[in-house]
């Protein structure tokens, strides 16, 4: 084979990442593949295709376990929520921080976040309201979350609320792979956690805002009912009367939040 498909010595311990003498002791032991021709004491080769796929292995397992997990939000954790919103979707569509301390007032259970290795990235709030023009409004886009009256908000023991589904929502870090298993968790968690509100609370209706195209396949695919179509159907409110109705995608998410 040509010099060029080996590594030298040195080339081979920064491919891999490892002390001199580590390396050594490893190249010895025969766990790091070299080549010596006979009758030769010096100029031990390395092959790069075996050195290349050994240092893959080797970041893999150093790489740290992703641990997620999904809590009530608290006070610091909305605050976190709120200025990623605000990077977001600019100064004029996101929830101030003031607003969410005025309704935690009332009901300090409508936001849930997820975290992975205890870092902030991602969010779930369900709202309990109890006004049905507020919801009307809300899906005809009159009014934006952050303009709900304080009045209408609900606590979850109350009787006879509506279920205004305000965002789900992760921090994107840009790999596609990645963001794709943080959606699938909070999405995952967030059915589990609807359908335990559901049960214990008296909530008649869900509903909801498909203003992205996802957004609105995952509604629909969950049995949630087109009652508006805006602007060329970009912006769709939905209508869930009953968590019965929902279709095998919601077990297949639930199923999946079971195996985490």
């Amino acid at each position: 084979m040509m010099s060029s498909d080996f590594y030298t010595a040195e080339e081979a311990m920064k491919v891999l990442g490892k002390p001199r003498s580590t390396f050594f002791k490893e190249v010895g032991n025969g766990k790091i593949p070299s080549i010596l021709e006979p009758g030769k004491k010096r100029g031990r080769r390395f092959p790069k295709e075996a050195i290349d796929l050994h240092a893959k292995l080797e970041k893999k397992h150093k790489a740290p376990k992703t641990k997620f997990s999904f809590t009530q939000a608290t006070n610091s954790d909305l605050w976190i929520a709120v200025e990623n919103a605000r990077k977001t979707y600019g100064d004029d569509d996101y929830i101030p921080y003031s607003r969410w301390l005025e309704w935690r007032d009332i009901n300090d259970q409508m936001t849930m976040t997820m975290k992975e290795n205890d870092i902030n990235m991602g969010y779930s709030t369900i709202i309990p309201i109890g006004d049905k023009t507020v919801i009307n409004d809300l899906l005809h886009d009159h009014i934006r979350e952050k303009n709900i009256p304080i009045e209408t908000i609900k606590k979850w023991t109350d009787r006879h609320l509506l279920a205004y589904i305000a965002g789900t929502t992760i921090v994107s870090s840009g790999d596609k792979e990645k963001d794709t298993k943080r959606g699938q968790y909070l999405l995952a968690h967030t059915i589990k956690w609807a359908i335990k509100l559901y049960h214990q609370y008296d909530i008649k209706s869900f509903y909801a805002v498909g203003a992205t195209e996802e957004g609105r396949r995952i509604l629909e695919h969950l049995g949630f009912t087109e009652i508006i179509s805006l602007h060329n159907g970009e912006r769709k409110g939905y209508v869930l009367d009953s968590i019965k109705k929902t279709t095998k995608l919601t077990q297949m998410f639930i199923a999946e939040a079971e195996r985490e």
